[in-house]
């Protein structure tokens, strides 16, 4: 057959090769001219065992690539494999994958003869229909009649193993809606299922969607509870291992996936952007003070931030858990008013609004326009009853200037003027007749907020406008530069689903940082309130963090997934308390072997090493990283406390401790590099590597 295959990454490069092996003459289409001269050249654009033999064999006579989508009017079939990214949280961004559709459609609307379109792509219940189909017809203007089929065909290919997995499927899944539909795309299959006789499961759209999102969730579900299990184990002396060996004979649970150990992975704030804080008294601190007062190696004290909830109700929710790292990228910073900013990585989950309806995206998809709900009158009466020993800390940011248009009466920062003083302040946080220090040159002096003029310029701590008292102290200080303050007033109250108030992005700006960037999981409502009071998202995993979305939008809270997200994110943090048992980790030279997400793939997305290294750096280690493949280089561009190393043996060579966090084979060969460590402390989170004798040896959970 003559088949497509739009997008080729870790999916549509598996695919095209494999498909080919089966006999079929395949057309990859991308839009990285240089992917498609590497395929042209034989060699596939990512690493994966047994790819490059197929690629070898086939690439030049069933195998073809090329940057222009027009022919895939030349196929039969159409193969969709362009990613889905939400790598670190929220609701997945479908943009490319819609225009990728509007391409098809266009290339196909001359097409004279019936032409399926298959959706390999990782998309939630009701994408394909409610936006591809649309998006296919839009782009060739296609009438109703139009002789275009569409299917959902979910993989189930594991990074490490995705050729093997394509050739001997535990099943195939095939969504349509037609019959013409499913006989295509059993003809495309029909080599396989003789071959290797699949069970092949026939059902709609939505199901064969959410079919690809259970598979993925129960499994990570499976790994932390296992993870769960091999921490209570590891503190009574129980090798993990050896309980799961046992567990796995029970037929109702299996074997697979019951091997404990530093979790599965898949964004962030820098550190002077803020949190409302409880801990008996409440305070706003930025997360750099957060982190120092509130983060220690054994993890999270019993502290809470403000959070919003799904239906627009505000509360303190309990932090289970947080990251900092060092990260050189890309920042998005949000102008939502005069003077108010909120910087986050490009891949944070903002949380905007659907017309009333509050929706997860990623920060690089958010534009001028859009409206942000912010925590304002709704979170009042929580605001209201802090305690008057309640504290501000924060760095400075900088007074911002209102000399182009300076707030009437002084309205919420960053908020539009509504003719509203602090005196009437509808968060309760300030009484009226409130003094402010007016600065003017290198001198300040006191007035009242009447006397306000257009060139004034005001305190500010952490971003926010400090309120004084008579005397020009912050309102109930206790210190030095800490005062009470407040989050914005809102523009407007939402309708509908959610009651939030919200105000909109007035522009939107990118550049380049080298800083570091900090993040937090928050309890049942997975969001925090942050400057300007505007509400986040927390980040957790790819399909996990896109399915909890997804059930949140629909007034649902998946409480056993939150619990499943957070065991996962604690395994690294207790690597590094496992190192701490043996070692100083202050000024430590640790061995960090492995990078990338699994053996072999150079895939860092969702890995588990980047979080071990912050850990490490945080703590005032340098992790040394080695791993086989790439992956090791781009974590150490990631992080300025982290060294590269070329090969295993000098990575161990004068480490103080070693962490092992991927389970490549050549690990399993080490021995004497053992012996050129200061002090040979292995903290083996994959049970790779051997015991021998010399060597202080801790496994995970066993």
């Amino acid at each position: 057959m003559q088949i497509s295959i739009v997008g080729s990454g870790y999916v549509g490069a598996t695919l095209a090769g494999c498909l080919a092996e089966l006999g079929h003459q395949i057309t990859a289409v991308d839009i990285d001219a240089d992917v498609v001269e590497q395929i042209n050249a034989g060699t596939p654009p990512i690493v994966e065992p047994g790819l490059d033999a197929l690629f070898e064999d086939h690439v030049g006579d069933r195998l073809r690539a090329t940057t222009n989508i027009d022919r895939i009017s030349g196929t039969q079939i159409t193969f969709l494999t362009v990613q889905t990214p939400a790598s670190q949280g929220g609701r997945m961004d479908t943009g490319a994958l819609e225009s990728a559709c509007r391409d098809i459609g266009r290339a196909l609307a001359d097409s004279q003869s019936y032409h399926l379109v298959v959706i390999k792509s990782t998309i939630l219940p009701g994408i394909a229909e409610d936006l591809l189909w649309p998006a296919i017809r839009e782009g060739g203007e296609l009438g109703h009649n139009a002789a275009i089929g569409l299917a959902v065909n979910p993989e189930f290919q594991a990074q490490g193993s995705a050729v093997e997995d394509f050739m001997t499927p535990d099943k195939l899944v095939f969504g349509t809606r037609e019959r013409r539909a499913e006989e295509l795309l059993r003809a495309v299959y029909e080599p396989l299922i003789a071959r290797a006789d699949p069970p092949v499961v026939q059902t709609g759209l939505r199901e064969a969607s959410m079919i690809k999102y259970a598979n993925n969730v129960f499994l990570a579900a499976k790994i932390s509870v296992m993870n769960e299990l091999g921490n209570i184990g590891k503190e009574h002396g129980v090798d993990s291992y050896e309980v799961a060996s046992a567990m796995g004979l029970d037929g109702r649970i299996g074997a697979e996936f019951l091997e404990s150990g530093a979790g599965w992975g898949g964004s962030c704030l820098p550190g002077d952007e803020q949190l409302w804080v409880t801990d008996g008294g409440v305070r706003r601190l930025c997360f750099e003070d957060f982190f120092q007062k509130y983060v220690q190696a054994t993890g999270v004290s019993d502290v809470s931030v403000l959070s919003g909830a799904v239906d627009g109700t505000f509360g303190f929710k309990r932090v289970t858990g947080a990251t900092k790292r060092s990260y050189k990228g890309e920042l998005r910073t949000f102008a939502v008013g005069a003077g108010t900013t909120v910087s986050v990585t490009s891949d944070h989950p903002m949380i905007v609004m659907d017309g009333a309806v509050p929706t997860v995206v990623e920060a690089d998809t958010v534009v001028a326009g859009d409206r942000v709900p912010v925590a304002g009158g709704a979170a009042s009466g929580i605001l209201q009853d802090i305690p008057e020993r309640s504290t501000v800390s924060a760095p400075a940011r900088g007074p911002p200037s209102f000399a182009d248009s300076p707030p009437t009466g002084l309205t919420s920062r960053g908020m539009e003027p509504m003719g509203r003083s602090l005196g009437d302040d509808p968060m309760g946080m300030y009484g009226r007749g409130t003094m402010v220090t007016h600065l003017k040159g290198a001198g300040a002096h006191r007035r009242g907020l009447d006397e306000v003029g257009s060139a004034d310029r005001w305190n500010r701590s952490c971003g926010d406008l400090t309120p004084t008292d008579g005397r020009g102290r912050g309102v109930n200080e206790k210190a030095a530069g800490h005062s009470r303050s407040r989050i914005e007033m809102p523009m407007e109250t939402g309708s509908g689903a959610a009651r939030f108030q919200t105000t909109p992005v007035k522009s939107v700006s990118t550049a380049r940082a080298s800083t570091d960037v900090y993040s937090i999981e928050v309890a049942e409502n997975h969001t925090f309130v942050t400057t300007g009071g505007v509400l986040v998202h927390n980040c957790f995993p790819k399909d996990t963090a896109a399915l909890m979305s997804a059930a949140r939008r629909k007034g649902y809270e998946p409480d056993l997934l939150g619990e499943v997200v957070a065991v996962n994110e604690k395994q690294p943090r207790r690597m590094v308390e496992l190192l701490e048992r043996h070692i100083q980790l202050g000024e430590a030279r640790v061995a960090v072997l492995g990078a990338a997400f699994k053996p072999g793939t150079d895939d860092t997305r969702g890995t588990r090493a980047r979080p071990l290294i912050e850990s490490l750096a945080r703590r005032g280690a340098t992790p040394v990283v080695y791993d086989p493949t790439e992956a090791a280089e781009v974590l150490v561009h990631e992080h300025e406390a982290a060294i590269l190393a070329d090969s295993a043996g000098s990575a161990l060579d004068g480490a103080d401790g070693a962490a092992v966090i991927t389970d490549w084979d050549e690990f399993a060969t080490l021995d004497s590099e053992f012996d050129l460590m200061a002090q040979p402390v292995v903290i083996d989170g994959r049970r790779i590597i051997s015991r021998r004798e010399g060597l202080t040896y801790e496994g995970l959970t066993w």
